[in-house]
This record gives structure tokens, sequence and C-alpha cells, in this order.
């Protein structure tokens, strides 16, 4: 994928709102630097598109492809809507709607030195994308470059391979039925070859075809490399996202904030805007690059700042907040994946000043707190009133697979795309919505008798959807959230002490509207407290139905020492980004793991060096824990998901090797 990695320096006077670029092959988000003068410098990252997942092939022209889109229904203000579609998102051509794109780009083809072309797709994916774009009536361009491949354009954009380089990518287009190219070159570290070799492409193309495209991908600072040769671009589309990071000096920003307010950097960079859009497009207009050129993004991805200290809330889990220890980002996870791991059941903010929306999540203590900032569906209208009100001609869509729920119903898989179309077509936004769910109880009734095991079941609709409903005896929270009907959770009243008791529910409805219910029951357990039983994974072997399934991980499971408790332990010996990983039955006839029969996760680790365990179970659920080094960590993972799994795994995602050992792994019920 594309990265955009922007540096600059605090100590030197800029006075424009973002930053000169500068170019870094690391998908990484970097810590601020001391510059030349001894003052802090900082990373500002527009991380486009993640790190490209491909092998270069060496080759001079085959195939491959993406979405070019064109709408007969546009506004005449809004020329066209494109969509950058990584190949590996695998989002089914039967699932695209087409009405409102006019340009989907395949990204991307890698550049090699010697300008030859590699790309990492398939032929038959390439082909079925074309076909179905085509047959929608919309353009496909293939996008060549992306982060990291600075030193491919440097190679491939010189004296004495730039005939053969161009002929390449014209001889690719041609073989593969593209509609033109689009150019993603981040930033341009080499303006000498760039002024060169567009003007020389741009004929090249005209000659075996005049309709063929040429588009860009510009970042931020990069506009005197485009104001002098815009003419030969069709859209030059101007990198909208990925503004902010945890670095020294800066607060919690959002991604893509349309303005910044005024808002500016705290402590002695006080004379210094916070980026955003409007300072960057500002930039890109008064290098003289009409207005007809340019198009601004929206983001189908999500920052998501976690954990951190010294702020009001523990950690961070707003914009605008400053830190005494930094919190981790993790950039550019697909709103998808962000939606199924953190937003579902959230409530989606709105900042007015910047134009933004985010989830803030405000768990005890603050390593857990997170701050997810996003592009949701109000944010469409947004970009688009945004973009007729600057006189702009185009949006284009980071990364269009991103935002495709499968896992959704039908009609609910593409709530941003939705929303852009009905943007870009004219309706208004939908208007607040203020009615309340209902919300009851369905079982047990007031007044019931409970003992044992008890099913707690209750009814919640809204006219416009259930967000979440959670549950509480006497006003404590019980349970999971319950995020889809049937509404429910599971109580375990030999927990409970005999006698009357509250149990109540909260339903929440998408727009933050809320109701409750509250019952009175009498807990009257007799006899002696049963005995819940443990699925045993691990206890000195590998328990049935259990099947290692670990990957870049060898799993020993008869280690003499260190041992918790019993004979042996499980060694496990990690290698890069490694997991120990458990099927629960075998492949074809897997044994699944109920919630409903278990609640925890239990283990204890002992690793010998310090780092983050993930773990995780095959349905967008994880939970990520710090281990102590050199001694025996006794862990609980609550089980905080409704459908029954098979499968989970211990992750180390780091690189290098490590060695760790397990004992005692069990699910197990309270």
């Amino acid at each position: 994928m594309v990265l955009h990695h922007f540096h600059f320096s605090l100590s030197t006077p800029l006075l424009q709102s973002c930053y000169r670029s500068s170019y870094s092959s690391s998908s990484r988000i970097h810590q601020g630097e001391q510059s030349a003068s001894g003052l802090l410098a900082h990373e500002f990252i527009g991380k486009r598109k993640r790190h490209m997942k491909v092998s270069w092939l060496k080759i001079a022209a085959p195939a491959i492809a993406i979405l070019a889109i064109h709408v007969e229904s546009l506004s005449q203000d809004i020329k066209w809507v494109s969509a950058y579609y990584p190949y590996w998102r695998e989002i089914p051509p039967s699932e695209i709607d087409f009405r409102v794109l006019t340009h989907v780009f395949d990204f991307a083809m890698g550049i090699n030195p010697d300008g030859t072309l590699g790309y990492g797709g398939t032929p038959a994916r390439q082909s079925e994308l074309i076909s179905a774009a085509h047959a929608h009536n919309k353009k496909v361009l293939i996008s060549i470059g992306g982060a990291g491949s600075g030193p491919g354009w440097n190679g491939a954009t010189a004296e004495r391979t730039r005939a053969f380089f161009i002929h390449n990518i014209v001889a690719y287009v041609l073989a593969n039925g593209y509609d033109g190219v689009d150019l993603d070159w981040e930033p341009v570290d080499n303006p000498i070859q760039w002024t060169r070799f567009v003007p020389q492409l741009r004929d090249s193309l005209k000659a075996r075809n005049p309709k063929l495209m040429l588009t860009a991908f510009a970042v931020q600072g990069d506009q005197s490399n485009y104001s002098k040769l815009f003419s030969y671009f069709d859209q030059i589309n101007v990198n909208s996202y990925e503004y902010a990071g945890p670095w020294p000096g800066w607060i919690s920003w959002p991604s893509s904030p349309l303005y910044n307010g005024g808002q500016r950097f705290p402590g002695k960079f006080f004379w210094k805007k916070l980026p955003c859009v409007d300072d960057v497009i500002q930039e890109y207009l008064d290098s003289g690059i009409p207005k007809s050129k340019l198009a601004i993004s929206t983001y189908w991805s999500a920052q998501v700042w976690k954990g951190g200290e010294g702020t009001p809330t523990g950690g961070v889990t707003s914009p605008r907040q400053s830190w005494t220890t930094p919190p981790a980002m993790v950039s550019d996870k697909p709103y998808s994946y962000m939606m199924d791991t953190w937003g579902d059941g959230q409530i989606q903010h709105y900042d007015s000043v910047t134009q933004t929306s985010y989830i803030s999540i405000d768990n005890s203590g603050s390593a857990d707190d997170v701050f997810i900032s996003f592009d949701n569906e109000l944010i469409q209208y947004k970009k688009v009133e945004y973009i007729r009100k600057k006189g702009l001609s185009g949006i284009f869509i980071w990364d269009f697979g991103g935002g495709y729920r499968p896992n959704k119903p039908a009609g609910q898989r593409d709530p941003q795309l939705q929303a852009l179309r009905r943007a870009v077509a004219g309706e208004p936004p939908p208007l607040p919505d203020r009615e309340k769910p209902a919300v009851s109880f369905s079982f047990p009734h007031n007044g019931s008798a409970i003992s044992g095991v008890v099913k707690i079941t209750v009814q919640a609709t809204d006219n416009v959807g259930i967000l979440n409903v959670k549950f509480q005896l006497d006003g404590n929270e019980i349970g999971r959230v319950s995020l889809l009907p049937p509404y429910g959770v599971t109580l375990n009243s030999w927990t409970i002490a005999n006698g009357r008791h509250t149990l109540s529910v909260v339903a929440m409805d998408q727009s933050g509207n809320s109701s409750a219910a509250q019952i009175e029951i009498t807990v009257d357990n007799r006899g002696p407290k049963p005995l819940f039983p443990e699925k045993v994974v691990y206890d000195d072997a590998l328990k049935s139905p259990f099947m290692n399934t670990s990957w870049s991980a060898k799993a020993t499971f008869d280690n003499p020492r260190p041992v918790k408790s019993g004979k042996y332990s499980l060694k496990v010996e990690y290698s890069s980004s490694g997991a120990l990983d458990f099927l629960s039955g075998n492949w074809g006839a897997e044994v699944p793991i109920s919630p409903e029969e278990f609640d925890s996760l239990k283990f204890d680790v002992y690793p010998t060096s310090q780092f983050t365990l993930t773990v995780a179970f095959y349905n967008d659920y994880l939970v990520e824990t710090p281990l102590v080094p050199n001694c025996w960590n006794s862990i609980s993972v609550p089980l905080r998901f409704n459908a029954p799994i098979n499968r989970f795994y211990f992750l180390r995602n780091m690189q290098g090797e490590t060695t760790c050992y397990f004992d005692n792994i069990r699910f197990t019920r309270n």
C-alpha cells in the first residue's frame, strides 16, 4: 500500500499550515528527532495506503486493474468520485455499488529501478474488476508507485531508463484495457526527473489513445512539483488524511481535519497552527494550480490512538488532549476492522470545529483508553459540502475496500459509500434523531424467583437502530454488552446472594438516545454451589479437541522448566510476528466454544523479554496485555463477544526472536 510520510521541523519559521515532505520507506509512525538546530522535529505522516504487500515481479507489460468510475448522475459541481482499490481487500465486484463512482484506481503497480513493473494481485481478479467496472461504464486506471517506491521512481525516471519505463507503462495499459494511469510518487524527491517524465508519459499515452487519462496522488507540501505541470493531469488528488500522530510537541488531533479553528501547538511551538485540509488545499491554490484540477480525500480507514497518561481522562480519548506519557497509535486500520474491533456499540461523536467524527472510549485506568479518528457517514456530507464551498472538482476514497463490511446484512455493508452517494446527489444529511428506543424484559418477569444459570433476555427496538444493550444488577454492570438481537446476557445466580435484587437494562440507539427498564427479582438458590467445569486447552499436555495451528512459532508441549504447576509447561519459540495458535476440533469438523458457557480465557505466561501479547479469536475481538519479563504473569481475558468461536491465538507482533512459556490455558466460568 501507500504510506505518505511527511516531515517537518517546528524549529524552522514555517508560516504555512502543513509541512514539507521528506521520503521514508518505513510504514511506522516516527517519533520526533533532533533537527540540525537541535530543536524538535516531527514526522507529519499522511499515510494514505499502508505498505504494499507485493513481491515485485519484473514485467514489461502484464496485467492488473481497479475500477474507474464515471457517473452520469453526478452534480455538475462534483466532476469526479475516484476510488483507490487495493487488490488485497478482496471486495467482490458483485458487491460494489458503482453508481456514484467515476474512476477506480487499481492499487497498485510497483516500480523497479530498471524501469520494469511489478504487481502483487492476480490476473483473474484484475480481469474481473476491469470487466465489472466497464460493464457499468466506469473508467479504470492503474495506480503506479506508493509509499516506499521512491528508489524505484528515481531509477526508472532517470535519463537512461525513462523511455523504457514509459514504454512499459503504456504497453501495460493497452494490453490490459485500462483507461489511464495514476501516478503515486510521494513525495516527489527528484523534481528535475519528474518534470521531464510527466510530459513524456502524457504524450505517449495520448499518441496511442487520446482518451487515456493521467492523474496523480499529491502529498502535503508538494505543490511546487505540480504548479508547472498541472495541465498534463486530468486529476490532482491531494492527500487529506493521517495529519496527526503522538509525536513530541503534539496534542491528540483528528486524522483528516477540514479546519483547525485557529488551534495552535502547545508550549514553545505556540506560534504554529495545527495542520488541516483547508490550509493544504490553499497552498496548492496559491501555487497557481486551478480548482478544476483538485480533489480532497475521504478516509475509509482509521487512526487509533491508545493509552498514554496525563490527560484529563487518564489516556487519550478525544481531540486536543495533551499527555505526559505519549499514547500508542495504529494507523490505516480499515473502517470495517475498526468498527468490528472497537466501534460497534460506541457513540460516534462530531467535532464541529474540525468537522470530523471520532469514537471515545474511556476505560478504567489509562492503558485501554482509545481515541479513534475516522470519516463516518456524516463526514461524507461535510467533505462534499467543503468541495462545493471551495469550488474544487472532486473527491477520492482511500481505501475503497476498507469501507466494506461483509459480515453485515445486505444493504448495510457500505454505509460510507451510500452516504457519499446521497451527498454528491445533493441530498441533505439526515435530521438529528431524537426518538428514544423502546426496551422491555422478556425473561424473567418482574417479581420472579430465579436460581442457577439463567439467560436474561429483552426486546429492544428503535426507529433508526439499536447501538447496544447493557445490563446491570443492583447498579453494577453484568455480562457482555449486547450488540445484536436477540439481546440478552447469562446470569449465574450462584455468584449473587439470595434475596431481592434489581435487574435493569439500558438500550441506546445509534444517535445516542437511550431508554431503561428495570424489574425486581428474587435469587433463591438452595443446596451446595455447583462446580462449573473448565475447558482445558493445555495442562502438562495439549488436550482434546485442540490442535496446534501456530505460525512463525515453534511449540514444545513437554518443556520441564520453568513450570507454573504440574510437570510440564508449553515452550514457544517466537519468530517475527509469530503466534501460538489453537484450533478447537479439526479442519472442517470444528468444535465451537460458546461464550454462553465460558466467560473467560485464563492462562499463565512466562516471557523471557518484555513485549505486549495480543490474544485474539478470529472474530475481530482482541485483547492486548503488556507482559512482565522473567516471571509468571497470570492473565484472564474476558470473552466479550456473543457468537461461538473455534480458533484463537497468542500473538507477539514484533520483529526478531524470543522464547515464552505458557501453562494452565483454559476456558472458565466464574
